[in-house]
């Protein structure tokens, strides 16, 4: 599941936080603007070891001149998916 996991990350989009309770996946990340986020939310919801993929929260947030979105997301993780 992490391997596939990984293949959804998206270029400039770093995970900061990802908590596995039972099947219901919780993580926060940053990323370069809202379309990266966009791309990851799709690459989550394409893969067929997660279901219920919810964009929970958005913030923009400016760290010296950068500019960038930090965001929360839950899923359901499936072990053994059907092919």
């Amino acid at each position: 599941m992490l391997d596939e996991f990984t293949y959804t990350l998206p270029d400039k989009l770093w995970i900061t936080s990802f908590e596995e309770k039972g099947k219901k996946v919780s993580l926060r990340g940053t990323a370069l603007n809202g379309a990266v986020i966009a791309d990851f939310m799709e690459n989550l919801k394409a893969s067929k070891f997660f279901s219920a993929v919810e964009l929970e929260e958005t913030t923009r947030e400016q760290q010296g001149d950068v500019e960038f979105q930090s965001f929360n997301a839950s899923m359901t993780v499936t072990y053994t998916p059907n092919s």
